[in-house]
């Protein structure tokens, strides 16, 4: 996705659409997910940001050089070795404060 910062006033300041995200494998206590950290520059008046995407973002995949196996399913690898992961409608953002 792409992240719009906005100034108090709702006036954008900053478009952030090439951010590095990392896949986090699934565990036998959690889901695989994607995450990045974009710092907010509170100093140069940023205060919303609004979590763009389009139908062709949804519509892609994400590669996994690190593939892993669900218990009762086949692995499944393209022929360079990596697992494909479709991406989905709905998901959730956090946000964390880090100091």
């Amino acid at each position: 996705p792409s992240l719009l910062f906005l100034d108090q006033a709702k006036q954008p300041t900053r478009l952030v659409s090439d951010a590095v995200y990392q896949l986090h494998a699934e565990t036998w206590y959690r889901y695989a997910f994607i995450e990045g950290t974009v710092p907010v520059r509170a100093a140069a008046g940023e205060q919303y940001v609004l979590l763009l995407t389009t139908d062709e973002d949804r519509s892609l995949q994400t590669l996994d050089n690190k593939p892993f196996k669900r218990p009762l399913q086949t692995l499944a690898l393209d022929e360079a070795g990596m697992q494909s992961h479709a991406h989905s409608d709905e998901g959730a953002f956090e946000l964390a404060i880090v100091r």
